[in-house]
């Protein structure tokens, strides 16, 4: 995904929001009456210090077509505001998109979605998950996993990703082994031979 190769996003992952009873699933959200007020959603964990929220919003618009009406709650564009500040800044955001048909909720109980749902990109490049000795299905949605999946879906340079996962504490050996050190490494010498 698109937002997590942004500088300052801390992790992402997929879920449901919106809806009223407890414990959606994919499964439930399709087909249950009693789970069709739940909406698809990425809840993004960011560092405001390195992305203002302003930022965020942005991307969000640009990451999907907010014009398109959604057959279904399941699928509708929403912003999921955590409090006053963001809401502010979300209805500002539609205000300048007159044609985007985005609804402004307050946000409410997260509910992370099914692991087969997470990190999708990164579970199909299964060399690059093994490397990153991810074991538990909880694992698909820490840091270093959104930005390895930000990496394979081809959003984010090796020189970021691994400068990114070396602040998340992955290892020199793991993004050896992954091919990413060595890759920015080759980028750093080509900089300083260029100068």
């Amino acid at each position: 995904m698109a937002l997590a190769a942004l500088p300052g996003v801390v992790k992402t992952s997929v879920g449901y929001c919106g809806g009223s009873m407890a414990s959606p699933s994919y499964r439930k959200v399709c087909n249950d009456r009693d789970f069709s007020d739940y909406a698809e959603t990425i809840r993004v964990e960011f560092d405001a210090a390195k992305l203002p929220y302003d930022d965020l919003l942005d991307s969000f618009f640009n990451a999907h077509d907010a014009t398109a009406r959604g057959k279904s709650r399941q699928y509708a564009s929403v912003v999921f505001a955590h409090d006053a500040a963001q809401r502010a800044s979300a209805e500002a955001a539609v205000a300048r998109r007159p044609a985007v048909h985005t609804t402004i909720e307050d946000g409410g109980d997260y509910w992370a979605a099914e692991a087969y749902h997470q990190k999708w990109i990164l579970q199909r490049k299964r060399g690059l998950f093994m490397k990153l000795g991810l074991t538990d299905v909880d694992e698909l949605q820490a840091a270093p996993a959104s930005v390895l999946n930000a990496y394979a879906a081809g959003r984010l340079r090796s020189d970021l990703a691994a400068a990114r996962l070396a602040e998340c504490g992955v290892a020199d050996d793991v993004l050896v082994s992954l091919g990413l050190l060595a890759s920015f490494q080759a980028e750093i010498e080509d900089a300083f031979d260029g100068a």
